[in-house]
């Protein structure tokens, strides 16, 4: 009965030493389904050995012959291309240590290399290995010696891009865990550009020769990037954006050489692979920038803004010089005419009628005569009210 959970164990199993393997004293049915050869022979058995007065001896002989039988014919096999299985684990035993039978099977593991000397950092900014740290006084070890390079020479900046502490001079090693006010810098080599130490000589050649004016197609060295693109220009017929070639902020042996033809598709489109987008040009001074953030700084220096406008939300509106601004004052804004404030201070403008008067009122009262004290002292609320109502019509969009 299979719904049976416990069965006795069929003839020729009565003891447990008979037992083959994968079957208990009580057996389940499934387990006796799947051995029944073995149940078979132990049938046999019984029955050959029932007349025999020392069942005990007998069945220890058969055990004996069943191993016997049962054992596998190893033989040696000496071609070397083989297919050999690797011994099974014993899994009886409570150690998980290998043998060195299990090691000649499996093969022994490749052994780990632990050189002192080999960096497996990797820089937070530009992912890769780290062979060069760039130690300063707050001894961050997180980024590459040429990312520092990069930060101080390019871009102008000193700061540490981990906790923004100024270093006015960093040392170039590969020490791993001396601080920076143990390092013997006097015997170091320093650059004026990266304002750093360098602790090796053939790194400092390395890095200094990033900053050699050298064409890349020829040994030839030039004195600047104006004869530097002449010759690539004459000799290669190749051709340097001169914008790129002065304004972007990447090595030399980075930046990047056209065809006349791509020089020209350069100039319209940018360069999408190197995510350079078309250069900006100046409306007023007609001047071509790297990017945006260059024609920012460039109007905010050189042009001006109106901070009336600034205030009201217009932004990014710049006029050209002063005589400029001063119309745009006069025909969007209330602009104090008089001498004084229009030609010496500038910048004497105000958002409203009322404000005008106000400061009529308070500074060139005194030069006023009877009739402009009146009217100074005179405010129109009709226009003022109305003034208000388109304006706040305007922004509401009925108008």
């Amino acid at each position: 009965d299979k719904r049976n959970t416990t069965m006795d164990p069929p003839p020729g199993f009565e003891k447990s030493d008979d037992v083959p393997p994968g079957l208990g004293k009580v057996a389940s049915p499934r387990a006796l389904n799947n051995s029944n050869k073995a149940a078979g022979a132990g049938r046999g058995r019984a029955n050959q050995t029932k007349n025999t007065p020392n069942t005990q001896k007998n069945s220890n002989n058969n055990k004996t012959n069943q191993q016997a039988k049962t054992t596998p014919t190893v033989t040696k096999n000496n071609n070397a291309g083989g297919n050999r299985q690797p011994p099974k684990k014993d899994v009886s035993s409570s150690t998980t240590s290998a043998k060195p039978d299990d090691i000649q099977a499996f093969g022994k593991p490749e052994p780990v290399c632990h050189h002192h000397d080999e960096i497996t950092e990797t820089c937070l900014t530009c992912c890769d290995p780290i062979r060069y740290f760039a130690v300063g006084v707050c001894n961050h070890r997180s980024i590459c010696s040429m990312c520092v390079i990069r930060m101080r020479a390019l871009y102008g900046e000193t700061d540490c891009p981990l906790c923004k502490e100024k270093l006015p001079d960093v040392v170039f090693t590969k020490d791993t865990q001396k601080p920076f006010q143990e390092l013997d810098y006097s015997k170091m080599t320093y650059e004026e550009r990266c304002k750093g130490y360098f602790e090796d000589k053939s790194y400092y050649q390395e890095v200094k020769a990033l900053f050699e004016t050298k064409c890349p197609l020829c040994p030839s060295s030039f004195k600047d990037y104006a004869a530097l693109a002449k010759h690539v220009k004459d000799a290669h017929n190749l051709q340097y954006c001169m914008t790129c070639l002065n304004h972007h902020k990447v090595f030399l042996g980075e930046k990047i050489l056209y065809t006349p033809e791509l020089l020209e598709k350069h100039k319209k489109e940018g360069n999408k692979l190197f995510n350079i987008k078309p250069h900006p040009v100046c409306d007023y001074c007609k001047t071509t920038f790297f990017s945006e953030e260059e024609l920012y700084i460039h109007c905010k220096e050189k042009h001006e803004t109106c901070f009336i406008c600034d205030r009201q939300g217009v932004s990014l509106q710049y006029f050209k010089d002063y005589p400029h601004l001063e119309t745009h004052f006069r025909r969007k804004h209330f602009l104090c005419e008089d001498n004084l404030c229009r030609k010496q201070l500038k910048f004497v403008v105000f958002s409203s009628q009322f404000e005008l008067q106000a400061h009529n009122v308070t500074v060139h009262y005194d030069k006023m005569s009877k009739e402009q004290k009146a009217l100074a002292r005179t405010v129109e609320v009709y226009r003022e009210a109305k003034r208000k109502q388109r304006y706040d019509k305007k922004r509401s969009g009925e108008e």
